[in-house]
């Protein structure tokens, strides 16, 4: 077991590991050919059910909205993920998610929120 200190807001964090906001889209129909807008085929994940899927891309791609609606792809839902904790443990550590552990060994190791203020 170890410990991971980290300062700075989550986005700063996230930032300092070299990890990037994800698109995720939902549509129904067949998924785009994503290779067709110039995306790299390994940095997408598909999950086609029943006619309604959803894509994870690896990176941000805030353009490609438009041109997959210009294209006639039914576009249902379409968001800009940040990193998560969990995420952010695997880049810290270099370990996969199913090896992360979040279980809190010790009360000693209970984040400790400090308030601000002086006393009279």
């Amino acid at each position: 077991r170890g410990h991971i200190l980290a300062e700075g807001t989550l986005s700063e964090v996230a930032k300092s590991l070299k990890l990037d906001n994800k698109t995720e889209i939902k549509g129904t129909g067949d998924p785009p050919r994503f290779q067709n807008y110039e995306i790299n085929p390994r940095l997408v994940h598909i999950e086609d059910k029943n006619g309604n899927w959803t894509a994870l891309l690896e990176q941000a791609q805030p353009h490609l909205l438009a041109k997959l609606v210009n294209d006639g792809v039914e576009i249902t839902e379409w968001s800009i993920r940040q990193p998560n904790v969990v995420e952010m443990l695997c880049a810290a550590t270099g370990q996969s998610i199913e090896d992360v552990g979040l279980e809190v060994a010790s009360s000693a190791y209970v984040p400790l929120r400090t308030f601000g203020g002086e006393e009279e």
